[in-house]
């Protein structure tokens, strides 16, 4: 079983190149939020909103959309477990102001 889907938030950690990263699942136009967070060891990807990731055992695999990147399906490291909550220490709480939104 796989979890995941398109990416709707990102928060950098402070730990290095760590990013919390919540997907939702659920089809387009749908009411009912289906929402799913992990952290993810991003090395240096530029993960963003509107982007796919989704992951099964140790491994995310990422996708980036509208942008000239066309790779697909790169695979990153799973930090966390499935679900984790939204994080308490991020780049944000550090005073970086360019941190995603």
């Amino acid at each position: 079983m796989s979890v995941g889907g398109r990416v709707i938030e990102v928060i950098p950690m402070a730990e290095d190149h760590l990013v919390w990263v919540n997907t939702d699942d659920s089809p387009s136009g749908h009411r009912r939020s289906n929402e799913c967070a992990v952290i993810v060891d991003a090395k240096g990807e530029d993960i963003q909103p509107g982007d796919a990731l989704w992951w099964q055992a140790g491994i995310c695999y990422w996708t980036p959309r509208n942008r000239e990147d066309k790779r697909v399906e790169v695979r990153l490291k799973k930090m966390s477990n499935s679900g984790c909550g939204r994080p308490t220490q991020s780049l944000r709480a550090e005073g970086v102001t360019d941190a995603a939104d």
